[in-house]
């Protein structure tokens, strides 16, 4: 795998305490980088709201600056911060909680 991959998000959602990016990459992680004081942020697909054409990606853990750089980074360019497809976001993360709680 390529260490860059280019990331086409439909959108970022910051919501109740989770970082969220929807978009069509096909791969089960990558990083970001927040900062270089920072360091790198880890995002995961949620399979169980996955689609045929996208994705729904949540932050799950931050590395160190002072780390190595971890594989594969995300170039996050043309990220859209539409309200729209926030709103429709936040509607999945919603539906998979409540799936989640049926199942636990």
């Amino acid at each position: 795998m390529s260490n860059r991959l280019d990331l086409h998000a439909d959108a970022v959602v910051f919501l109740n305490g989770f970082v969220t990016i929807e978009s069509e990459v096909d791969v089960p992680e990558f990083w970001i980088e927040l900062g270089p004081s920072v360091g790198w942020g880890r995002f995961e697909r949620l399979e169980e709201i996955k689609t045929k054409d996208e994705a729904l990606f949540v932050l799950c853990g931050v590395r160190s600056a002072h780390e190595p750089v971890p594989s594969p980074i995300a170039s996050p360019l043309g990220v859209l911060w539409r309200r729209r497809a926030a709103i429709e976001a936040q509607r999945r993360i919603s539906t998979y909680r409540r799936r989640a709680d049926q199942i636990g």
